[in-house]
């Protein structure tokens, strides 16, 4: 049990410096600091990989632990079914407490990475909104119009010629 504690107890240091590193993206992102957006991705795609590791020993720990029970499972156990399966209070009341703040985290980090989510799109449309104004837009809705019914209106024509 205590290696499955000790797997827990990593994992929600992991996953708040995931939340960590997602709100210094947001900073990043609202300052348009392209280069240290990039730093904290990197970062973020490392301490990934390192949940992944960590959640590997759990699902270790857990089968060494339900082996030690003489209990042989096929699948993968969650921590809500071994603190149903654990019969000492004290354990069981670790596991829930970290399966809690887990949770906790990793919907604050989902947060996190939707309002960032949000903030580059609303970036990207506007560069989009910016270019096509400064340069002028070709989606101009072409209707058939009659040539003797043709309309001389002058265009004004955009700063920079896109044919060009």
């Amino acid at each position: 049990m205590e290696a499955i504690l000790q797997s827990l107890d990593q994992l929600i240091e992991v996953h708040r410096l995931l939340l960590e590193l997602s709100r210094h993206k947001r900073e990043a992102i609202v300052h348009n600091d392209v280069e240290r957006l990039m730093q904290m991705t990197q970062k973020e795609n490392k301490w990934t990989k390192r949940v992944e590791q960590l959640d590997a020993e759990r699902t270790e720990a857990v089968l060494a632990y339900m082996r030690s029970r003489k209990m042989y499972v096929t699948g993968a156990i969650t921590v809500s079914t071994l603190s149903k399966i654990v019969t000492r209070l004290e354990e069981k009341e670790a596991l829930v407490a970290r399966q809690q703040e887990l949770v906790r985290l990793i919907g604050e980090i989902k947060q996190e990475n939707e309002l960032n989510m949000q903030l580059v799109e609303q970036s990207l449309a506007y560069i989009n909104y910016s270019i096509d104004v400064f340069v002028g837009s070709d989606n101009q809705d072409v209707v058939y119009q009659h040539p003797q019914q043709e309309q001389h209106t002058y265009q004004a024509r955009p700063m920079f010629d896109q044919k060009a």
